[in-house]
């Protein structure tokens, strides 16, 4: 049970949650980023319960990328047959489906698979592509507003209910090329799950959510976002008609050492910073060196702000992206109760054009001390 979801600007976009979970009423615990034990969040009739956490989104090879739901064990195996077949030449949704066929039915009936097959284009330009995208027992399949969409998975449902508003009325669709509307969309929608967990995680009793990949085309080549940290603030009016803005007391920094998925997260009820490796599907090998991945890192390449104003239903979500030579450093002080966080200054006056921008409003810089 899982969610995922491809959809195409005609350029693809793919996001995959990272959550397992397993039949039957044995429950161990299981931390997962933002949180203490997600199975505590399980309805007390939940007929299955979470067991792990894994990346759904697979990148074989640099041609391949497939998202999976179902059975862990059928997923390794035919995305193994769909890396060998792509290595060897194949290129079309024909190649990957007949790969998947020629399966035996007993060794693909409990797994969804979502992917595309990306090729130079021949006779085009540096960085344009050609693409083979399939979709095998996936649970929904439309257009909307020119954007194909796929979904597979318990998360399907809240996924509807959450893609069509986004489409329809989102500005980053609005005078961009295929390829930046889905980067921008691709972010956009990575920080609306990951802030709609942290707000409500009512996902977990539908057995989706965890930590949430995206992958996109860049330059012709298939990448997952990387080096992104997600924060939420809000917006309050005063009686004298100023504004401030709060910052919630959480943060989810997301990175890739290696193949592996490290998520540093910073949550408020215990005041304390957890570190989760999420492997691979294919080739997860322990490191030898873990260092890295012990490392606590809110440096972004990617800062994903939601923002909501008070004493309203609105919450606009913007993202901002950083120039390589700008300060990176987000930083959290503990006074006993007291919760600190502190900026560098660009970061900060990032937030509040960004407010700005959703409200129109002034709010002025920070008191300098």
């Amino acid at each position: 049970m899982t969610l995922i979801a491809r959809l195409r600007f005609p350029h693809p976009l793919y996001l995959g949650d990272t959550l397992l979970s397993r039949e039957g009423a044995e429950v161990r615990q299981l931390a997962v980023p933002g949180y203490g034990d997600a199975n505590l969040f399980l309805l007390p009739d939940a007929r299955a319960s979470l067991s792990g956490l894994v990346q759904k989104l697979v990148l074989p090879n640099e041609n391949l990328i497939v998202a999976w739901a179902g059975s862990l064990l059928q997923a390794r195996a035919l995305i193994t047959e769909l890396d060998t077949a792509v290595r060897q030449g194949a290129a079309t949704s024909a190649d990957a489906l007949r790969v998947i066929f020629e399966q035996d039915e007993h060794d693909r009936d409990n797994v969804s698979l979502i992917g595309s097959i990306i090729r130079p284009r021949p006779g085009g330009l540096p960085g344009e592509v050609s693409g083979g995208h399939f979709a095998y027992n996936y649970d929904f399949g439309d257009t909307w507003e020119t954007v194909e969409v796929r979904l597979a998975g318990s998360g399907t449902a809240s996924m509807l209910e959450i893609l069509p508003d986004l489409l329809v009325e989102s500005p980053i669709l609005q005078g961009q090329d295929q390829a930046r509307s889905a980067f921008s969309f691709g972010l956009a929608l990575n920080g609306y799950l990951s802030s709609m967990q942290a707000e409500s995680p009512a996902n977990f009793s539908e057995y989706w959510g965890g930590a949430f990949e995206a992958a996109f085309l860049q330059d012709g080549q298939i990448r997952k976002l990387d080096r992104i940290v997600h924060l939420r603030c809000e917006v309050h009016s005063s009686e004298d008609g100023l504004y401030f803005m709060a910052i919630s007391p959480d943060l989810i920094g997301q990175r890739y050492v290696g193949n592996d998925l490290v998520v540093s997260a910073f949550h408020s009820r215990d005041r304390n910073i957890s570190i989760h490796l999420i492997s691979p599907l294919l080739n997860a090998v322990r490191p030898v060196d873990i260092a890295p991945y012990q490392a606590v890192d809110f440096d972004y390449d990617v800062l994903s702000c939601r923002i909501s104003c008070s004493g309203s239903e609105d919450a606009c979500l913007h993202i901002r992206t950083r120039g390589a030579d700008e300060p990176r450093l987000v930083g959290i002080q503990r006074e006993g109760d007291r919760l600190t966080f502190w900026f560098d200054s660009i970061l900060g006056r990032e937030l509040i054009d960004i407010a700005n921008a959703a409200w129109g409003i002034v709010i002025s810089d920070p008191p300098v001390a």
